[in-house]
This record gives structure tokens, sequence and C-alpha cells, in this order.
């Protein structure tokens, strides 16, 4: 079965059909994902380049349509990112198969200069949860956290340990000199998460927005997806890292209807 093909079956229910289907768009899906990066692009590869958002910080932006249509276009599909402190590197996302998440571990120890300590997944789909084996095998693993919802939702594919995310309200991680706001959101899932820093201000969104295409509503609630997107646009100060297209200072969405 080839790449294509695999992503399409296992990720039913998740984003990667979605974007499959968009590439019947052609040359103009393709250009949403050649746009100019927002950063300094420091590593570019088939699926995906890492581009600066801030010191210690960079934006993993999958472009499945952008190149060659191989099998390793695919590798990663969604958004990520890393955060470094003094003490935590922070991996966010494990993307859709094992080699994506891996390549991101070795360029977070390639950039950092230290192993990845830590990882968090915004939500349950596939294309952003499929590689979670590759961070339990590393040497050593890199633990991954979610939240409740998101973890009983994966306990079927991917076992996760505690400590999860908490539900009621948001939570910090401090990664030494950096902290990061963990925001419990839905809407695009039943269980969403946003990843915040507020110097620079930088703000991974997940899937609660994608920049310069629709996004999948397989699973969604639209008038909390809307709650949500209000919510996380109301910062006009800030760097988007959306789940899918490119790094921007103003995300522009589709707003779904609020009721």
């Amino acid at each position: 079965m080839d790449m294509t093909r695999r992503l399409f079956v296992g990720s039913l229910g998740g984003c990667a059909a979605h974007v499959l289907w968009m590439s019947a768009g052609g040359g103009a899906a393709s250009r949403l994902w050649a746009a100019q990066p927002l950063g300094k692009v420091v590593q570019t590869e088939p699926w995906g380049r890492l581009e600066e958002v801030g010191p210690g910080m960079w934006a993993m932006v999958s472009t499945p349509l952008a190149g060659p249509r191989g099998s390793d276009a695919w590798r990663t599909v969604c958004n990520g990112g890393i955060i470094a402190g003094r003490d935590e590197v922070l991996l966010i996302e494990a993307f859709a198969t094992p080699e994506g998440a891996a390549w991101l571990a070795d360029a977070a120890e390639h950039l950092t200069g230290r192993r990845p300590t830590l990882a968090v997944v915004t939500h349950f789909h596939g294309d952003h949860t499929g590689g979670i084996a590759a961070y339990v095998t590393h040497s050593p693993p890199i633990p991954v956290r979610s939240t409740p919802t998101t973890r009983d939702l994966l306990k079927d594919k991917a076992p996760l340990p505690d400590p999860v995310i908490p539900e009621a309200g948001g939570s910090e991680l401090d990664l030494g000199g950096r902290v990061v706001r963990l925001t419990p959101r839905l809407g695009h899932t039943p269980s969403d998460v946003t990843l915040e820093v507020s110097d620079p201000h930088v703000l991974w969104c997940g899937d609660l927005v994608w920049n310069r295409m629709f996004p999948n509503y397989v699973n969604a609630i639209p008038s909390k997806h809307a709650a949500s997107l209000r919510a996380i646009l109301a910062q006009p100060d800030a760097v988007y890292v959306p789940g899918h297209g490119p790094v921007a200072r103003r995300a522009v969405p589709v707003l779904p209807a609020s009721s």
C-alpha cells in the first residue's frame, strides 16, 4: 500500500484524508503550502520546513502538496513545532508517521544541542498522533502529554500515560526561563489544546485554525469551534502557527457559523 493510500485509510476521522481531497485542486492547492515563510527557514525537507519564530522556538510547517507527490511529502502532514527552555525541550505534535516524529526529535537535538524531553499533542486526529510510537521508543523516551479526553480517544491506537493536561482551566509548563501556557479548548474535536508563549508572543493553534484553506469538520462542533477561534484570534500581536497552512501574524481561517 503506498503512503497516500495508507494515510487515507489510517486517518479517516482525522485530517490527512481532507488534505488528500484538497490535492484535487492541483496547482492552486500546492501554492497554499508553498507560501512565503514568515520566519527564517533553518531546514527544508520534502515534507516541510522549520521556521524560526523566536529565540529557541521553531514552527514546523508541513508542505505535503508543495513539491513532488512521493511518499516523503506525507511524512508529517500537520504543523507542529519546537520550544526550548533552559531545562526542557518541548516538541509539539507527533505527526502522521513515526518517521515524521523521529525527524522532529532529531531536528530539535540539532538545533538546541539537547535531546527533547517532552511532547504535547493538540488533539487525537491521526495526522497529529500517528507518530507517537517514535517518541515512546526514542532513547531516552519522550513523554507525550494530552488531555484526558484525547487520551481516551487514543487508547486503542496509542496509549498515553499520566500526567495529562487538565481540561478545567489552563495550565503551564515551565521549561526553565520559558513558560508555555496550555489552554484546553474544543470545537475541532471534543478536546483541543493550544500552546502559547508570551515573549515573543507565539501561539500554536492545532487544527482550530487552518490558514488559507477550509478546515476539516469531521468531528467538529461548529458553535464551539467558532467560540474557540474568536478567543484565539483576539490576540492580534501574536504569531500564529495553524494546524495546516503557513505561519502568519494574523491567521485567516473560514469562521464557522455561531449556531
